[in-house]
């Protein structure tokens, strides 16, 4: 044995690198045997042999076995091709409704498979062995307990593969692999009828030789004797045929007999061949190693060769990062004096109508005054800032292919630029409009002035900082909170001080972010996140996916983002324990039905070149 594989789950076997399946009285046993059928014809070739031995159905055993959970009869394989034609005879399988024999896209779906029968035996009851086929064909159609199990012989026939052969033809080429047991029992049987013909014979010779003495017996008796003697002609005929029949079973049998020995022959052959191949696999393995030293050894020289030409595209990158830096800080600055300059007028507007307020909006206009006056000395300092970007552009304009890509990367900052741009329009919008209401949601859009210029700094200008720092100071001022949070991750995420925290990416571009866990979790019953939409929101949910480190959906868990506090942690009840999860194991965050921007914080490693090679989730897991 060199596989131990669960038949429920994906077959631990290469697309197209199988050319025998045999499986005796296993399939009944199967979870979903569509599924199993559709694993099997995946792993074979085209023109591959499948041979199935299965209980058949119409049995009392069978019926009251509850580990049998499907049906094997004259039927069954017709759901496994749509080829309209079998060897079969038609009265095998006569229904008034399905008149072809492939039905397997009766449902009008693709089935995913085209196993075509090829031969189809069935196995009688003792009492119902000797019987001709058409009575035995009658009586497993009307009667239980007749045939206890059948063997079906299956083509793989896959379209994509081209033979150049019609499938008549390759069929006629097939040799039928049967199983060993099957051919004792084939044999028995042989044997049994050889047993039965010769004692009907005996009993023929018996009757004749009881007939001669009574004729002996009764002189006088001459029309009896006239019937006797035609008695005797049909058992003498019924001899001769029962001989003639003794000796083709006989025949039969002692072929059957040497065809079984062959097998035995080239079983034995082939266990050699194999005990020769592996051999031989174990010495290349050794040459392989062999091989495999020589050329890390060789490949630790190139290593050592490219050292220069590393270090010179290191020195190459670092100049385009550092434009690039300085192009993003000159358009976030310029963008953030227009988003405040314009809610600064919307402020304004908001305080001329809610005179009850004007100490409190006051103190947010100067508030605002300062922090645009601060913004105003960054755009001065970015006008130097403009000057090094000019030097540094004319460096790059004398690499022709960094100067284009880096002409690509500016009109996709200009489109994100146009796109922001409106964005804040539509923000504009939205405030004038609350300002507008009364006294209460004056206040309210107030404070949400307040916060959303710290969101925009947040998701803007501080990630452009921590970009530019060699620490992580807004680690450390982590708010109260999120202290679980914070603790949880700092144990398992990460990974030194150079770990940064930073707000993820907008979760209306992608259908999920996945995050992959290194550590087992032997049970899990919810999931803590920081969550944080752009602005205030009724529409869409915002939810998480636990799957297994083989990539399957375990359960998911989701909540409505208008009742999400972007300013407390936001918890994920899942609707059931998880139990089991292994390494690698992930967690997958999406939001669907939002109108507005909205991310998840997360800890995240950077490369000297500052590319993202490592994300890990800023959560709990309880």
């Amino acid at each position: 044995m060199d596989v131990v594989a669960d038949l429920d789950k994906r077959l631990p076997f290469d697309d197209d690198s199988v050319e025998l399946v045999y499986a005796s009285h296993s399939l009944e046993h199967v979870g979903d045997l569509m599924n199993t059928m559709r694993e099997i014809y995946r792993v074979c070739r085209h023109g591959a042999q499948v041979c199935i031995v299965a209980p058949y159905n119409e049995q009392k055993l069978n019926l009251a076995n509850p580990y049998h959970r499907w049906v094997f009869n004259e039927h069954t394989p017709r759901f496994w091709s749509d080829y309209p034609k079998t060897p079969l005879d038609a009265d095998e399988y006569r229904h008034p409704h399905a008149g072809d024999w492939g039905l397997s896209r009766s449902d009008h779906a693709n089935p995913g498979l085209e196993l075509r029968l090829i031969n189809m035996e069935f196995f009688y009851f003792p009492e119902y062995e000797d019987l001709p086929p058409e009575e035995q064909r009658k009586l497993r159609h009307q009667r239980m307990d007749v045939c206890d199990q059948v063997m079906y012989h299956l083509i793989v026939w896959k379209e994509t593969a081209d033979t150049g052969v019609p499938f008549e033809e390759f069929v006629a080429t097939v040799e039928r692999y049967e199983p060993r047991y099957v051919m004792q029992r084939k044999a028995h049987s042989y044997e049994h009828t050889v047993r039965r013909l010769t004692q009907q014979r005996d009993e023929a010779l018996a009757a004749v030789a009881a007939l001669h003495a009574d004729l002996s017996k009764s002189d006088q008796a001459i029309a009896e004797q006239s019937r006797s003697g035609a008695r005797i002609a049909e058992l003498n005929a019924l001899i001769e045929r029962t001989e003639a029949l003794l000796g083709d079973t006989r025949a039969e049998n002692h072929a059957l007999r040497l065809r079984e020995v062959e097998r035995f022959q080239r079983i034995d052959e082939l266990g050699a061949q194999l005990l020769s191949s592996r051999n031989d696999s174990l010495r290349h393995q050794e040459e392989a190693r062999v091989l495999s030293h020589t050329a890390e050894r060789f490949r630790s020289e190139a290593q050592g060769a490219s050292t220069a030409l590393l270090q010179a595209q290191t020195e190459m990158t670092s100049l385009a990062e550092s434009v690039e830096h300085h192009r993003n800080k000159v358009q976030g600055l310029t963008e953030h004096v227009s988003v405040l300059t314009d809610r600064l007028h919307a402020a304004q507007e908001t305080i001329q109508v809610s005179e009850a307020s004007a100490d409190q909006t006051r103190t947010l206009l100067a508030t605002l005054t300062q922090r645009n006056q601060y913004l105003t000395d960054l755009a001065e300092n970015a006008k130097k800032v403009q000057a090094d970007l000019v030097f540094a552009r004319a460096e790059l304009e004398a690499s022709n292919g960094l100067a284009a890509w880096h002409r690509s990367r500016e009109e996709l900052l200009t489109n994100e630029n146009a796109r922001l741009s409106a964005e804040v329009a539509r923000l504009a919008t939205e405030i004038t409009s609350i300002a507008s209401t009364d006294l209460l949601e004056a206040r309210k859009t107030a404070e949400e002035l307040g916060r959303q210029l710290s969101a925009r700094r947040a998701s803007r200008s501080a990630r452009l900082s921590y970009f530019l720092s060699s620490g992580n100071m807004s680690w450390r001022h982590i708010g109260p909170a999120f202290a679980d949070l914070k603790a949880y991750s700092e144990k398992f995420f990460r990974r030194s001080s150079k770990t940064q925290f930073s707000l993820g990416g907008d979760l209306r571009g992608v259908p999920y972010i996945e995050y992959t866990m290194p550590f087992k979790a032997p049970s899990l019953r919810s999931v803590s996140l920081a969550v944080h939409p752009l602005l205030r929101t009724d529409s869409g949910t915002i939810g998480i996916e636990i799957v297994s480190a083989e990539k399957e959906i375990v359960t998911r868990s989701s909540v409505p983002l208008a009742g999400i506090d972007r300013y407390s942690p936001t918890e994920f009840v899942l609707p059931a324990e998880v139990n089991g999860l292994d390494t690698g194991w992930g967690l997958r965050v999406f939001a669907t039905g939002v109108d507005v921007p909205v991310s998840v914080f997360e800890l995240t490693d950077y490369s000297l070149f500052r590319r993202r090679i490592k994300i890990a989730p800023f959560a709990l897991l309880s």
